[in-house]
């Protein structure tokens, strides 16, 4: 009997690890999603919304912030004090942020980044916050062409407490490491803590980015905390000194 039981347990356990082989084989070898997980999260981003007075206007469909990248920025917004925010690519998560600073739960600066004038020109009319265009310039970098935001001439003199990767696009195979360039930014990272959200961490350019990332941190002697968001689409969070704990969301 005892042994029967110890097998039917190992058969168990082996159940959810040969579920995400199977749809990481499917994936081509990468990091699954959870979709079933996304009313989850709707859920909780609309009753937390509810309890601090924001209507709910967004749209996390298609392309835009899924309410899984929603939860976790509005979570943070609650539950720490950010000095300041920077967000690489224009659309919903900006105007959450514009929320979060009407409300008084972002008290610090918030600078998003966009390329295309016209989606800069869209958003920019709906918050109150600034919408910096910022062209694109050509990358080589370790053995990977793309082409990336030109952060030479975006003028950035803020460190950061929150940083936000979710742009430039990255869907065709040629813009597939296009927000690699944010590696450039590392350096401006606020040294006592800081928060880096990789969005679409299910992509194969986005997951060599995070792990770029984690090796830049450890070679620059930065202890940091990982964490990870899983519903339509995957985040990957990196966290450090104060905002450690927001890797556990």
């Amino acid at each position: 009997m005892m042994r029967k039981l110890i097998q039917a347990y190992i058969q168990d356990q082996a159940l959810p690890r040969t579920a995400r082989l199977v749809q990481q084989i499917a994936t081509g070898g990468l990091d699954p999603t959870n979709p079933g997980l996304e009313a989850v999260y709707q859920r909780i981003f609309e009753r937390d919304l509810a309890q601090i007075g924001v209507e709910n206007k967004f749209y996390p469909v298609g392309n835009a912030a899924n309410y899984g990248l929603l939860y976790f920025l509005l979570r943070v917004a609650r539950e720490t004090k950010l000095s300041s925010v920077l967000e690489l690519g224009a659309g919903q998560t900006s105007l959450l942020f514009d929320e979060l600073r009407r409300h008084g739960l972002i008290t610090g600066s918030v600078l998003t980044i966009e390329h295309d004038p016209i989606w800069a020109d869209y958003v920019r009319a709906r918050v109150s916050h600034e919408v910096r265009v910022v062209t694109l310039r050509h990358y080589e970098d370790d053995g990977l062409s793309y082409d990336g935001y030109d952060f030479d001439a975006a003028q950035l003199d803020a460190t950061i407490d929150l940083l936000v990767v979710d742009g430039p696009p990255a869907l065709t195979p040629k813009q597939r490491y296009t927000r690699h360039c944010c590696l450039t930014l590392l350096g401006k990272l606020n040294p006592a803590g800081f928060i880096i959200v990789i969005d679409d961490a299910e992509r194969r350019g986005e997951t060599l980015l995070r792990d770029r990332i984690a090796q830049e941190l450890q070679s620059a002697d930065i202890a940091f905390t990982r964490g990870r968001v899983v519903a339509n689409k995957r985040q990957s969070i990196f966290a450090s000194g104060q905002f450690s704990h927001v890797a556990f969301y």
